[in-house]
């Protein structure tokens, strides 16, 4: 999953918490690690099923939001589109047949989030200006 997250495009770094504390985890004892010998000083030594299932079900909530930010970023790019073309910008199909609701900074997949809805009235949040200049 990290992987396809990268590919994506998303700089992923999990947190590792009280990280001078932690230690990794070995199978064989008597392997040579190298230099992280000491830190890896756990022995796994039994594989728990619950374990695995708790970790379905976090790959199962990753792939819920995953899929609900495409379609959230594939409605607003849709209503971006229709809104240029509204208003006369050349927007091309074959330009936007290379759009990704992927590639972009308003994906965060850091931290925690609050999921209460702003009142928009049952409106979408407006487009912004594209003769505006950035400031």
């Amino acid at each position: 999953m990290f992987g396809i997250v990268t590919l994506l495009g998303f700089d992923y770094r999990p947190v590792l918490v009280d990280l001078p504390d932690t230690k990794l985890w070995r199978i064989d004892a008597a392997a040579d690690y190298g230099v992280l010998d000491k830190t890896a000083r756990g022995r796994v030594d039994e594989l728990y099923q619950a374990y695995h299932a708790g970790m379905e079900d976090q790959l199962g909530a990753l792939g819920l939001v995953l899929n609900c930010i495409t379609l959230w970023n594939t409605l607003y790019l849709n209503h971006a589109l229709d809104a240029l073309r509204g208003q006369g910008y050349p927007a091309l199909d074959a330009d936007a047949a290379r759009l990704s609701a992927y590639q972009h900074k308003n994906i965060n997949v850091h931290g925690h989030y609050t999921f209460a809805l702003p009142d928009l009235g049952g409106e979408r949040r407006p487009l912004r200006d594209p003769d505006r200049v950035e400031e």
